[in-house]
């Protein structure tokens, strides 16, 4: 299984997600089998594709929308015994 980050919500450009795109590209370098993966759409969608490839991270998947009920987030929490 692949180290994967998960960025949910709407894209827009007070949310600042290019700057994920800068700590990816540095894991990239230490663990290159890691993956980015965008969940959401806005209006700074494909601003952020398009500086994707300008940054040489052509592996970032961009899903568009997707319904809360498809998304399966876990939280584990060390300080909780892994209890939410």
């Amino acid at each position: 299984m692949e180290p994967t980050i998960l960025w949910v919500g709407r894209v827009k450009k007070y949310k600042r997600v290019e700057h994920i795109f800068m700590a990816y590209k540095t894991v990239k370098k230490r663990i290159s089998n890691a993956k980015l993966i965008i969940v959401g759409v806005g209006d700074h969608l494909q601003l952020l594709k398009n500086y994707s490839k300008t940054l040489g991270l052509s592996d970032i998947i961009f899903t568009g929308w997707v319904m809360w009920s498809r998304l399966l987030v876990s939280s584990i929490r060390p300080e909780t015994g892994g209890k939410e």
